[in-house]
């Protein structure tokens, strides 16, 4: 975590020699500075404080905003700007979780990194700078403004991420193909570009090829776009732009299926049967059964079959665990829904107690303070009323939470039982106590198979046989070493999975009951503490009225 003290050292780099009586980076880059603390805070912007007495407004605004910056924390900071600073390398911007406005613009920086953790950046400029490559920025997915504006960059890649950038800047790079425009095209809301000044832009009819290609765009260069030229520029470009819609719908297909695929892999993960559509792969995968498969003319139809076998077997399982899943999700759902109308009905009951003695407090209190208000024995007694009727809410409202408590308890009792029920173990061990018979008649079937072409290897002149399968015919030994050896690596492959998935089912079960449990301990206490920050807000308050009215020390 960032120290939020304000750091007195020097911005340049490496003020002091190494104690050896050597030279330091400062000998050798005397005009560059890093970001420190304290050239942070030099750096922080802030919107002006209004003044509204007229007297000096000037100097009390800039003495307001220096303390609010020697005092600000920095996961408040929403705008910073380093700009000509001399800056050679972005470092030390940890723990600015709110930061939206970055400026480097001016500096020596020639590389862009250590940005990854600034998630809700909305602005980076980066212009005027010495970067060769675009990267580092694929964390940075709010980003809406980036300026690259005079840099020694060849190519635009490296943004893929970042789908809400409406505002790209890359004018007096180097960029020189026109793939890098064309590259462009995939960012949705890009309405501004600038490009200028680039080997690129020497292109032949380089403006219409950058208005066909980047949809949606409004300025380009600094000048508007009319749609009279976006008409024409995708006429002349109408060749290039079917390929590129063809390659675009692909990619669309592509993109598709993967999301699929991945909800796919969520679903499976949280049903625990993650790895079950590949088992049977993964059991066959090895050195024994690739020697088997020498074998395939007289066992192929054996091992299809099995496959077959196992894929039923799988499938019905498969529905088995995600109808599990769906019935835990419900009981879960139906025990927030019962909390949280059981705490809404509460809610009401305690808002009401205390809005009413919010009325009260301020009847008493304005009272008290009405300058017409000339007996202090009586508003002395209305205050110590006060106090006692706050001890007496402080009392209700803790009564009416472990009550709350209380019944929250009762319906969590009641749900650890039901959900324990559907506790999936039994299931899976008999989905592989099932896959086990299937392997045990299978490694039978390959092994009569198998003995059968011993026993006749020389009948088999007319079927096209491998020397290296003749080679193992001829030892009976070894073929059957073959088929147990498969059998033990099926047996291993398939109890390792069983293992994991009762092992990931036993610790969901207790992960969920144990975090059931733990909600409410946090909610109780959580509660509790919110009741008695109330009653010393409000003594404190008493207190004061106390000081303020009776003139007390």
């Amino acid at each position: 975590m960032r120290n939020n003290n304000n750091n007195n050292n020097n911005t340049n780099v490496l003020n002091n020699s190494n104690g050896n009586g050597e030279g330091n980076e400062e000998d050798f880059y005397p005009k560059y500075t890093v970001i420190n603390d304290q050239l942070i805070r030099e750096c922080i912007q802030l919107k002006r404080i209004e003044q509204d007495d007229g007297i000096d407004q000037e100097s009390k605004t800039m003495k307001a905003l220096k303390i609010k910056r020697e005092n600000m924390d920095f996961s408040e900071i929403e705008h910073l700007s380093f700009s000509f600073k001399n800056i050679f390398r972005i470092s030390n911007l940890e723990g600015f979780d709110k930061l939206v406005i970055l400026q480097l613009d001016n500096n020596n920086i020639t590389s862009i990194e250590n940005l990854s953790h600034l998630p809700h950046l909305q602005k980076l400029d980066l212009s005027f700078n010495k970067i060769t490559r675009i990267e580092g920025l694929q964390n940075l997915t709010s980003l809406q403004y980036l300026s690259l504006f005079s840099n020694e960059i060849e190519r635009i890649d490296g943004l893929d991420n970042l789908m809400e950038l409406s505002s790209f800047s890359i004018a007096k790079n180097k960029i020189k193909d026109k793939s890098s425009v064309q590259y462009l095209r995939r960012f949705p809301k890009l309405g501004m570009v600038t490009l200028y000044d680039n080997p690129v832009c020497e292109e032949r009819d380089f403006r219409n090829m950058v208005l066909a290609y980047l949809r949606g765009l409004k300025f380009f260069d600094y000048r508007l776009v009319e749609p009279e030229e976006v008409q024409t520029a995708k006429e002349r470009f109408h060749n290039e732009l079917l390929k590129v819609s063809d390659n675009e719908e692909q990619f669309e297909k592509n993109l598709e299926q993967d999301e699929k695929k991945l909800q796919e892999q969520h679903m499976m993960e949280r049903a625990n049967i993650s790895g079950i559509d590949t088992l049977f792969d993964d059991m066959f995968d090895n050195e024994v059964d690739e020697l088997l498969y020498l074998f395939t003319y007289c066992i192929g139809d054996s091992i299809e079959k099995y496959k077959q076998k196992f894929t039923d077997k799988k499938d019905e399982f498969k529905q088995e665990m995600f109808l599990s899943m769906r019935h835990k999700d419900n009981e879960i759902e139906e025990l927030n829904s019962t909390l949280q109308k059981s705490q809404y009905e509460t809610n009401v009951s305690s808002k009401q107690s205390i809005k009413d003695f919010e009325k009260k407090k301020k009847q008493v209190i304005g009272s008290i303070k009405d300058p017409s208000s000339d007996s202090e024995e009586e508003d002395l007694r209305q205050l110590d009323l006060l106090e006692r009727e706050l001890d007496v809410l402080a009392e209700k409202l803790i009564e009416i939470e472990v009550n709350q408590s209380e019944a929250f308890w009762d319906v969590i009792e009641e749900f650890i039982p039901n959900y324990r029920e559907l506790d999936c173990t039994s299931k899976i061990q008999n989905f592989f106590k099932k896959l086990k018979k299937i392997e045990d008649k299978y490694n039978g079937e390959i092994k009569d198979k198998l003995l059968d072409q011993i026993n006749h290897i020389s009948e088999t002149t007319n079927v096209d046989i491998s020397e290296k399968a003749k080679d193992l015919l001829e030892d009976k030994d070894q073929v059957f070493s073959l088929i147990q050896r498969s059998k033990e690596v099926h047996k291993e492959v398939v109890n390792q999975k069983e293992l994991k998935l009762i092992q990931n089912e036993k610790e969901r079960m207790t992960y969920t009951l144990e975090k059931v449990k733990k909600d409410e301990h946090e909610r109780n206490r959580s509660r509790i503490s919110e009741i008695w920050t109330f009653v010393k807000r409000v003594k404190e308050e008493i207190e004061d009225t106390r000081k303020e009215a009776f003139n007390e020390e």
